[in-house]
């Protein structure tokens, strides 16, 4: 049995995952992880990224390819979103997202209303805190 990248460096549950994601992918595996942060928000930034500088650090990635990749995915995921919630419009965006159960529909209701309030400075604040980067495209 070949150890896995997570199983080498003592990493479980999603650092494992992220782990051996990087490894087996490489460079191109933070933008992978980072696009699916975008689009599914419990995986976190924080533990895709410092992760990946600690093997740019130990020479297994390259900084430069993992800011590279980690924008792009970051800008293509947040472009997706956009799209879709220009598609579908703010209200079924509403009451699809209150479906997950992630986050209630006061919440979002709440949070639409601040962003027509406010507009850019929603889209600047938002994407600088974890959880509601993700959802900020969509309105």
């Amino acid at each position: 049995m070949v150890p896995t990248a997570a199983a080498e460096h003592g990493f479980t549950g999603l650092t494992g995952f992220a782990a051996d994601v990087l490894t087996a992918l490489g460079d191109v595996g933070v933008g992978v992880l980072v696009f699916l942060e975008v689009l599914v928000p419990p995986i976190p930034s924080e533990v895709i990224l410092p992760f990946a500088g600690y093997l740019s650090q130990s020479g297994s990635l390259n900084l430069g390819w993992l800011i590279f990749w980690s924008t792009l995915a970051s800008w293509l995921g947040a472009l997706l979103l956009y799209w879709l919630g220009a598609a579908i419009g703010m209200d079924r965006a509403v009451r699809m997202l209150a479906a997950t159960k992630l986050v209630s529909r006061s919440d979002l209701e709440r949070g639409s209303e601040w962003f027509v309030r406010s507009g850019g400075w929603t889209v600047l604040v938002g994407r600088m805190v974890p959880g509601v980067r993700s959802l900020i495209s969509i309105p």
